[in-house]
């Protein structure tokens, strides 16, 4: 599976009295842009990955962002794909997936 993690707002500039945010619309990228860990616009991604499992075990398991920043929340990219022996098999119609994840603190 791969996978890339990006931002839903990036910080344009800040001062100490203010910050300039941009919002980005939500556009998924293709099966070729996740491999190659660049979002919609072709920008390299903050957070990329691969995760190896194998269908034929069952198991379960956790994946952590550990700079991803407080109080933010992020779109997460992934799709399945095989590993042919090198380079995975991906086509245009290898459909992407998008999941949300926020850092809020919601318990004070």
């Amino acid at each position: 599976m791969y996978f890339i993690l990006e931002t839903e707002l990036v910080v344009v500039s800040s001062t100490d009295k203010e910050v300039s945010i941009r919002i980005r619309e939500s556009l998924v990228p293709s099966a070729s842009q996740v491999v190659n860990c660049l979002n919609y616009y072709d920008e390299t991604v903050s957070f990329c990955g691969r995760i190896f499992y194998s269908s034929s075990v069952s198991s379960s398991g956790s994946l952590s962002f550990t700079n991803a920043v407080a109080d933010s929340d992020y779109r997460i990219y992934y799709l399945v794909s095989s590993e042919y022996p090198l380079h995975p098999i991906t086509t245009e119609s290898s459909e992407v997936q998008v999941t949300y994840l926020s850092t809020y603190n919601l318990h004070g």
